[in-house]
């Protein structure tokens, strides 16, 4: 685990033995990071800062909902992270918070094998480099955890981003009418459309914990902590009304390439019944005079002259009555 104290002077790295020590001091705040849950690191969480045994239990499990929990002096938050594979599923990144006054703890939670470890520590190690740089200076646990949840929040919209950029260039292919896999197009769109789906739904999701978060806040938190719920609560509605309108605008092309589909197949079959009609009477009259005057060698040229001349005629009178029609 990394165990970093965080006041005036800066950010100082400390051994995880210190955490006893530290959490007395109050001329600053502890960060504790915990990359995975293990043995040791739930003893600490257990016998130091004595969190429920449900909450350590939430961090040890993959949850897929947010979720926010009020304690007696601090507050317990699951979100998540998307990463999304090759194959286009999304991983849910957990990222589990202890937010007490003198203390933030965040514990990443279990991921799939097939995400990197430099993907689950993204947002702290970044939320990590802005503080030593000076970039960010945070007053408070809450704070801390608000910047870290930005960070996840900011990245989901440069992925939205991301994803619009593609739909868009897929809108400008359905609207040239250049010719495309029907079956990969429709795919790509929908993998598009499956991203969307998710982000917009965790963004959903997370907005929804913070605002039952805020209910409980007004009554027994100060204004700061306050303005901090709000401006997440605004974040994430922000992302999902986002996903919203690209998701939107996704389902707006993909109707109009179905549309286009359908009226290509609708002039190709009135086509195709404008050929049918035209060699109907030809393929009577073949059928007719075909077995009869083409026999043998003692075949009437004359008379297989007049039949082709016919069929000629009939076929002019058929283009022209069909013309008469609109059909062509």
């Amino acid at each position: 685990m990394d165990v970093r104290w965080i006041s005036a002077a800066g950010v100082e790295p400390r051994d995880p033995a210190e955490v006893p020590a530290l959490l007395e001091r109050e001329d600053g705040f502890l960060w504790v990071d915990i990359p995975s849950l293990d043995e040791g690191s739930a003893r600490l969480l257990s016998d130091v800062f004595h969190f429920h045994p449900h909450a350590i239990r939430d961090c040890s499990e993959k949850r897929h909902i947010p979720k926010i929990h009020t304690y007696a002096d601090h507050v317990f938050v699951i979100l998540h992270d998307i990463e999304f594979g090759q194959d286009g599923r999304g991983h849910m990144l957990a990222l589990d918070q202890f937010v007490g006054e003198q203390y933030l703890v965040t514990v990443h939670g279990p991921s799939g094998t097939h995400v990197p470890v430099e993907s689950t520590l993204r947002e702290t190690q970044s939320t990590l480099r802005r503080m030593e740089s000076g970039g960010l200076q945070p007053k408070t646990p809450a704070e801390l955890g608000a910047a870290i949840v930005s960070a996840i929040v900011l990245r989901l919209e440069n992925l939205v981003s991301e994803i619009a950029d593609q739909v868009a260039a897929l809108e400008r292919v359905v609207v040239k009418a250049e010719k495309r896999n029907p079956q990969e197009f429709v795919e790509q769109l929908y993998s598009l459309r499956h991203e969307l789906l998710t982000v917009g739904t965790m963004a959903g999701l997370s907005r929804e914990a913070y605002a039952g978060r805020l209910t409980v806040a007004r009554s027994s938190s100060p204004p700061e902590q306050i303005a901090i719920i709000e401006d997440l609560i605004d974040q994430y509605e922000h992302l999902k009304s986002q996903c919203d309108a690209e998701r939107g605008f996704l389902d707006q092309v993909l109707d109009f390439y179905q549309a286009r589909t359908v009226t290509t197949m609708n002039i190709a079959m009135q086509r195709l019944a404008l050929i049918a009609a035209v060699l109907l009477p030809i393929t009577a009259i073949s059928g007719i005079y075909g077995m009869n005057v083409i026999v043998n060698q003692e075949t009437d040229f004359p008379h297989v002259a007049a039949v082709l001349v016919l069929m000629g005629v009939v076929i002019g009178l058929m283009l022209r009555w069909t013309k008469r029609q609109g059909w062509w």
